[in-house]
């Protein structure tokens, strides 16, 4: 079935359908079980998905309260992987996960996943984490090595470096002599490489890139406009791009005035369905503009270099998710409880780069309309669509933690 279809269908199903989904649960991991991985809150870098921003939730029905757990020990799995231990709070730092749209479906879809990809086991990775988000886990020798590359495909050269540890600046948690991030200047920027290997090109007053008028980075431009200026991107710097296929993303989020304000970022495509979803999330080339749609800088993300895989687990279905997601198995920080009036804007698979989590899995991301739970004034027509997560592991592998 198509996502689009099932989407209708959800939307259609009636209520007595709807109250047994809400009420089903599978069985709760046995408990004893060796917690060896966490997934962790979202934070506010998880780039591309979480459009941030505050909202107060009105007067209105009541929540539903989370259904009891039943704990009878789940059956024995065929196969062994350790559980993974799921916070239900998202605790963005900067106040509610969602975003607004008119309607999710006019929105282009940049998502490299599909429905009909035949995906049966996922990677599940590891990387050093702390509660703030700080980076952490390269080595110093990698990180300079990073940085130099950049600087040598920018024909700059370096005119100072400087490494940063925990023991200078904290937090106080994280072992002094980690390295967070080095720096360097040179005569054209200032230039970054955090402890997740993600490289940041900040180009200097004077040194601002101009692009031809109709390759603009705007704000505002239209999807297809966004789209020839992504694509004039990558064929004019080939040391970054050439030789290699490129998806674009594109997408943003809506002011409350309905206004687009739109993201220009691509990442490497291959025949490989599952590197492709994984680059989507962490292997991103960002290009920063300013006001006028010249191109302040760069962003290379390369946030899995600090990471380990820990292991490939078993993945449910997107029917399977939209069960999950009504018997309450997801994340989400509205504090609206997904009820059976809602309407379903969108479902995809992701992975979120949360800096806050050391456990980086799938998730199926919801975009649940809750704009008449909401006390907010924003242009005629536009609508708040919360977001929520059910982990795309098997369930029997998550271990929620209350």
């Amino acid at each position: 079935m198509k996502k689009e279809d099932l989407i209708h269908a959800v939307n259609e199903t009636g209520d007595d359908l709807l109250e047994a989904a809400q009420n089903a649960r599978l069985a709760y991991m046995a408990s004893g079980r060796t917690k060896r991985i966490t997934a962790g809150i979202l934070s506010a870098a998880a780039v591309s998905v979480c459009f941030l921003y505050f909202l107060r939730p009105a007067a209105g029905p009541e929540p539903v309260p989370d259904p009891v757990l039943d704990e009878t020990p789940a059956a024995v799995p065929e196969e062994h992987h350790e559980p993974i231990t799921v916070s239900r709070s998202i605790n963005s730092g900067m106040g509610m996960s969602a975003v607004m749209y008119y309607d999710p479906a006019d929105e282009p879809d940049y998502n490299p996943w599909t429905e009909d990809m035949d995906l049966k086991r996922l990677p599940v990775y590891i990387r050093p984490s702390h509660p703030a988000g700080v980076p952490y886990g390269l080595p110093e020798e990698t990180m300079r090595a990073k940085l130099a590359e950049v600087l040598d495909k920018l024909d700059m050269t370096a005119l100072s470096w400087a490494a940063e540890t925990a023991g200078e600046t904290g937090p106080d948690d994280i072992d002094a002599d980690a390295v967070l991030n080095i720096r360097t200047e040179t005569e054209e920027a200032y230039v970054y490489c955090d402890g997740y290997g993600t490289v940041t090109v900040f180009l200097k007053q004077g040194s601002h890139i101009t692009l031809p008028d109709e390759y603009r980075l705007r704000f505002d431009a239209d999807a297809e406009t966004a789209r020839r200026s992504a694509e004039w991107l990558t064929e004019n710097f080939p040391q970054f791009f050439g030789g290699k296929d490129w998806g674009c993303d594109l997408g943003g989020d809506r002011t409350f005035s309905g206004e687009i304000s739109r993201q220009y970022q691509v990442y490497p495509v291959s025949d490989d369905d599952v590197q492709t979803i994984l680059d989507y999330a962490y292997s991103r080339t960002s290009f920063l503009p300013d006001d006028a749609g010249d191109l302040t800088g760069f962003r290379f993300a390369d946030e899995l270099a600090a990471a380990e895989k820990a292991d490939e687990y078993p993945v449910i279905s997107v029917e399977d998710a939209y069960s999950q997601l009504y018997a309450g198995n997801c994340r989400y920080n509205t504090g609206i409880m997904p009820r059976k009036d809602h309407m379903i804007g969108d479902v995809q698979l992701i992975y979120f780069n949360d800096r806050t989590s050391e456990c980086q899995m799938p998730y199926y991301r919801f975009l649940i309309d809750i704009t008449d739970d909401l006390d907010i004034m924003t242009a005629e027509g536009l609508k708040t669509y919360g977001i929520y997560l059910v982990p795309a592991v098997d369930p029997q592998y998550i271990l929620w933690e209350e």
